[in-house]
């Protein structure tokens, strides 16, 4: 019997509708989906922070962290959204859309983080974490993502050198990347610089004061005029050397830096310090200032039309520059400071004065135009008013002027002071322009050369660095280490040398016998320290004492080549260290 023709059909467009449905779903592209990559800063510079905030600063490589969305589906993903937030001090930032991803498109979403201007108060270092959260459309729904990557946010007086991803860092210049965020720590709007401009204007060049138009012969008599307050009013150079430390897989330099309020009220700096601090004055009274910097030093400049008039701002540390036993005058710091100068255009080499050699220049770096990274993004905090420090600057002009018995400039460069270390009679010094450091915990003495620059307790991350010091015209210096607990030379000189290590260096050393060193047995070591990937390295001798629960190490040292030249003086500086037991 025949079946009728519409069952026949029925059938077939059942088989074909069949077949239609299989391919469907066997050919159904896949779903978009989100392949996502987070990046975020190991740490960032909190006097900074408003520079992280602004995506056209330094071309916009300071943001705080990156997104890197891909879609590794084969359909479109929907209204794609990315926002952020730093729980605690930012809440989740506005969506960031992307109406569509196609597949295999990706998109990068930057982090710009605005902190709240409290921020500028934090003297210490915090472990904070950001939160990506990303969202987008697919197949009728909603997805959401959620990811958290933690990063350091240090004290307000931190510089770190580079962030710069150890794989990145392939000439020395990398290790500076960051250096343009000197800027950060030039505060012309701050309060208290205002008014010490103010004062300095008023009280020392009687009403008179300088700024944009101003001649060289003004400029410099300005210059003079701040650089005679430091010498009257004690100000010091002094200050906390740079060391490497790691974040995440970069070893970057990170140092504390003081702000320009700080060092003016605190009477002490060192040579970055010092510049900012100059350079803020000279921006606060309308000039334009310029830091200059190389691999171990900087100074200021003031721009004036095409002149550049440098200072070396840390002669007022530095004895008379070989001409008297005070501080340098006015003219041998500009001398000094144009020949340095002279010597970072040339690249770098020796430092002349006529035909005298004064000293050696570091790897120039940059010169740094304050008022146009200013103008660029790279700006300071925000700062409050002290009338507290108002009142020191008050009391330290009356002194001055009530000590003088004058008005004006004058008073200032006729009674020049230095503030020196307290002695200790037990403590020999290696020559009359010493000062004794005594350890306040009475574990150690040494005599510091005075034109020497010291570090104390520099880096709270290797709290066994007691001391470090170093003439700044050669870089020959020593450091002092305590390791309380510890009574073993091999135990510490492994340790020393595993942890420069983990910093990316190399240190060489062999034992040299022993040496007594007041009174007590040090065993001697000479050995070597190297950084390939900076370029930079260190020959040294080494004294070592284990008694009690304490092992002591005094190294001394100075650049490859030059060690030798250098152990008469430093054998001195090593005669007057003294330790507990």
């Amino acid at each position: 019997m025949k079946r009728p023709v519409f069952f026949i059909l029925g059938g077939v467009l059942l088989l074909a509708s069949a077949a239609c449905f299989l391919v469907f779903f066997i050919a159904r592209p896949d779903p978009g989906r989100v392949g996502m990559q987070i990046e975020v800063k190991p740490a960032i510079m909190t006097a900074a922070y408003k520079v992280y905030a602004n995506r056209n600063a330094g071309d916009g490589r300071y943001w705080l962290a990156k997104a890197i969305l891909k879609n590794d589906g084969e359909r479109p993903l929907k209204n794609v959204s990315t926002s952020y937030q730093v729980p605690g001090l930012i809440g989740w930032t506005t969506p960031r859309s992307y109406p569509e991803v196609l597949p295999g498109q990706t998109i990068v979403s930057l982090f710009y983080p605005h902190f709240p201007d409290t921020v500028a108060s934090k003297t210490t270092n915090t472990t904070e974490q950001v939160e990506l959260r990303v969202e987008y459309d697919e197949v009728g729904r909603r997805h959401q993502e959620t990811r958290q990557v933690e990063f350091q946010m240090r004290g307000r007086n931190d510089m770190i050198y580079t962030t710069l991803p150890a794989e990145e860092l392939v000439f020395p210049h990398d290790y500076y990347e960051n250096t343009d965020l000197f800027a950060a720590f030039v505060t012309p709007d701050d309060p208290v610089i205002k008014y010490f401009v103010q004062q300095l204007e008023q009280r020392a060049m009687g009403g008179t004061t300088v700024g944009a138009g101003a001649d060289v012969d003004e400029v410099v008599r300005f210059m003079s005029t701040v650089y005679s307050y430091w010498v009257a009013s004690g100000i010091v150079y002094a200050g906390t050397e740079g060391l490497p430390e790691k974040l995440g897989t970069t070893t970057t330099t990170i140092q504390h830096v003081r702000l320009p309020r700080e060092v003016l009220t605190g009477k002490a700096g060192l040579c970055i310090e010092l510049a900012a601090l100059y350079a803020t004055i000279a921006e606060a009274a309308g000039l334009e200032a310029v830091i200059v910097t190389t691999s171990n030093h900087a100074w200021p400049a003031i721009k004036v039309g095409d002149n550049l008039i440098a200072i070396e701002a840390t002669a007022i540390g530095m004895p008379g520059m070989g001409e008297d036993s005070g501080p340098a005058p006015f003219q041998t710091a500009q001398r000094y400071g144009d020949a340095e100068l002279s010597a970072w255009m040339r690249g770098g080499g020796a430092i002349m004065i006529g035909d005298k050699k004064v000293g050696e220049l570091g790897t120039p770096i940059a010169a740094y135009d304050i008022s146009d990274l200013h103008r660029k993004g790279i700006v300071p905090p925000e700062l409050p008013d002290d009338p507290a420090l108002r009142q020191k600057i008050d009391d330290t002009f009356d002194a001055l002027l009530s000590r003088s018995g004058k008005r004006g400039a004058a008073a200032a460069e006729s009674t020049p002071q230095r503030a020196t270390r307290s002695t200790d009679d037990a403590t020999p010094a290696p020559n009359a322009n010493a000062n004794a450091y005594n350890d306040p915990g009475g574990r150690f003495s040494i005599a510091v050369p005075a034109s020497w620059r010291a570090a104390v307790a520099p880096n709270p991350n290797m709290p066994w660095v007691a001391l470090q010091a170093m003439d700044p015209n050669t870089g020959v210096g020593f450091e002092v280490y305590v390791f309380d607990g510890v009574a073993s030379v091999p135990a510490v000189m492994n340790h020393i040398q595993s942890n420069i290590a983990s910093l990316g260096g190399v240190m060489q050393y062999s034992a040299q016998g022993s040496a007594t060193l007041g009174g007590k047995q040090f065993q001697r070591f000479t050995g070597g320290t190297a950084y390939p990937a900076m370029g930079t390295g260190t020959e040294w001798d080494a004294y070592v004492r284990a008694a009690g629960d304490t092992t002591y190490v005094l190294t001394l040292g100075a650049a490859p080549g030059r060690l030798a030249g250098a152990r008469p003086v430093l054998r001195q500086v090593a005669g007057t260290f003294r330790v507990r037991s």
